[in-house]
């Protein structure tokens, strides 16, 4: 079969149902995801209440400075080393 270049083909313009289904099918599993995702679960509502309820706060009672000795440091002596190419 040949096909003329210099003619405009004619093609359908449109989309195929099986681009309509894909499409539908992504928008479902987003659908689904922002649900499941905007439900709070148990775990976070006992967060929630353990943070904003005000009876759990530990008392902190003062501390001490704490104090720093120094010890002495201990003078290094020196060695005889003898370097190659006279003193270092």
């Amino acid at each position: 079969m040949r096909y003329d270049l210099r003619t405009p083909q004619r093609r359908r313009q449109g989309c195929h149902w099986i681009d309509a289904l894909l499409v539908l099918a992504v928008l479902a599993v987003l659908a689904f995801w922002w649900r499941i995702a905007s439900q709070p679960t148990p775990e976070a509502e006992t967060a929630v209440r353990a943070h904003n309820s005000f009876r759990n706060i530990p008392v902190l009672s003062a501390t001490e400075a704490a104090t720093m000795t120094v010890e002495a440091t201990v003078e290094p002596t020196p060695t005889d080393i003898a370097y190659p190419g006279g003193a270092f």
